[in-house]
């Protein structure tokens, strides 16, 4: 990801907006963007949701395959992440621009679901 470098004018900007409750956009320090939440977008995949807040859009699907477990861990099935940063999203996304985030994105959720006390996989055995 990018390194956000700021100048001291901006820093002294955002930190006095902090401290007089004041933003930007208008809304006030505990004010909240509208939130749209929709479920089950695509017939295509076995569960899907969309959500939008201010400009972000972001569409998740869950896609299941039965398989066999490996062979070292029989009684516990498996996770795998794929993210698609779609170049309508941002123009640096076109060919392979977001291939690096999309890496990033799928490396910290196999990270978090691999540690052992944050998701079993023995749930996912059938």
């Amino acid at each position: 990801m990018t390194d956000l470098n700021l100048s001291e004018a901006e820093k002294r900007y955002l930190i006095d907006g902090v401290k007089l409750g004041i933003r930007v956009d208008g809304r006030g320090p505990l004010d909240y963007r509208q939130l749209e939440l929709e479920t089950s977008v695509l017939d295509t995949a076995n569960g899907s949701a969309r959500v939008r807040l201010h400009r972000t859009d972001v569409l998740v699907t869950v896609k299941m395959e039965l398989e066999p477990p490996a062979s070292g861990r029989p009684n516990h099935g498996k996770l795998l992440f794929f993210v698609n940063c779609s170049a309508n999203a941002a123009p640096e996304f076109e060919g392979r621009g977001g291939d690096d985030l999309s890496s990033s994105l799928c490396g910290v959720l196999e990270r978090l679901y691999s540690a052992p006390n944050t998701f079993s996989t023995a749930g996912l055995v059938v």
